[in-house]
């Protein structure tokens, strides 16, 4: 099986192609700062690790994720589904994809490719939530449909790319001909390529592709495509007295989003259309609706013992301090206390504040 966590990322990523191929100065100011994993990307690789064990028909780990494991076999089935609609059809699981000599630096893992004389499947497994990914004119599955074909025994009529996203319900495809894809390969991934390898030539197209990017906090283009500020510098960061502006306008801006959002929530539960946004359901909590002596009586029955049903944990400092008294916990408890300092958080100085707001616009 794949390492999903500890697998190598190429310099032309295909994950990122969407971004460095918008704007091809995204790639040369990114290398400048470190990749930070984040838990919805650790959530994401175990999704795909117990996809990749149940087309493979493994043994799944017992604490593996229930939800995980149900969208899984979802996915499974979707793609059992189309072997069945193919003749002949080889499964690829997890293949290491490469563009070989034509760009050796783009090279990345496809999750499943199908593939028989007439036809190629590639399909994406996206476990996230945020960001709904489109099938259509995806550059990260056009990437690993040209590095596929050098799979295939023949070259296919048709190229299908598949994104079954499924926590957002969210499967769809596109298809489009061999000859479409390879024009697209030639033309507009090599020339976004090359352009991106050499620096990108001054060039910044700010835009949605920025959401990931790890040069965004930098970067004076992004700043001037979510604020309007017309920044004169023609340097492709921004200056200290830009960030400290930012910084000092940091919490009026958040209030103002704040209050956006609210209110455009407030007119859809109304039933307000408003183009371009929609309601989004919460993240569904569960709690017990019963007494605790119901519920133990339940869960002992359901075979669990006492030491599964009910945890013991000793109280925070917090609270010993609260129940024991400032006297005794100085004297008896706070030897036994580690204080850790909390993340500093930016604030303003005695500086004008007009003339911070007044750097963003000169």
């Amino acid at each position: 099986m794949i390492q999903h966590s500890t697998r190598d990322h190429a310099l032309l990523s295909p994950s990122g192609a969407h971004r460095w191929l918008a704007c091809p100065s995204a790639l040369s100011m990114g290398l400048a700062y470190p990749d930070t994993p984040s838990a919805a990307a650790e959530e994401g690789t175990k999704a795909h690790e117990i996809c990749e064990m149940l087309l493979r028909e493994q043994q799944l780990p017992k604490d593996a994720d229930p939800d995980m494991v149900r969208h899984g076999m979802d996915y499974v089935h979707y793609i059992r589904t189309l072997q069945e609609s193919m003749t002949n059809p080889v499964l690829r699981i997890e293949t290491r994809i490469s563009l070989g000599e034509m760009l050796p630096e783009c090279y990345g893992t496809a999750d499943c490719i199908l593939c028989d004389n007439d036809t190629l499947h590639v399909i994406d497994y996206k476990y996230g939530l945020a960001i709904k990914v489109e099938a259509a004119h995806n550059p990260q599955l056009m990437i690993y449909a040209i590095g596929a074909l050098r799979l295939c025994t023949h070259a296919p009529q048709t190229v299908t790319l598949h994104i079954y996203q499924p926590r957002i319900d969210n499967i769809r495809s596109w298809t489009l001909s061999y000859a479409d894809l390879k024009q697209w390969a030639t033309s507009t991934l090599l020339r976004g390529a090359y352009l991106a390898l050499l620096g990108g030539g001054g060039v910044y197209t700010p835009g949605e592709q920025c959401r990931l990017c790890k040069a965004k906090g930098d970067c004076r283009a992004y700043a001037q495509y979510l604020f309007g500020f017309d920044f004169a510098k023609p340097s492709d960061k921004l200056s200290e007295e830009e960030v400290t502006a930012l910084c000092v306008l940091a919490p009026e801006i958040r209030a103002y989003l704040d209050e956006v959002t609210d209110r455009t929530r407030d007119r859809l539960l109304r039933g307000a259309d408003i183009p371009g946004v929609r309601l989004k359901p919460g993240r569904k909590t569960r709690s017990w609706s019963a007494s605790e002596d119901k519920i133990s009586r339940a869960l002992t029955l359901a075979g669990l013992t006492p030491e599964e049903i009910y945890e013991h944990k000793i109280i925070s400092p917090a609270q010993a301090e609260k129940k024991a008294g400032k006297v005794a916990y100085r004297d008896t408890l706070s030897a036994l206390v580690e204080e850790t300092a909390g993340t500093p958080t930016v604030i303003a100085d005695d500086r004008d504040y007009k003339l911070l707001f007044n750097t963003l616009k000169q």
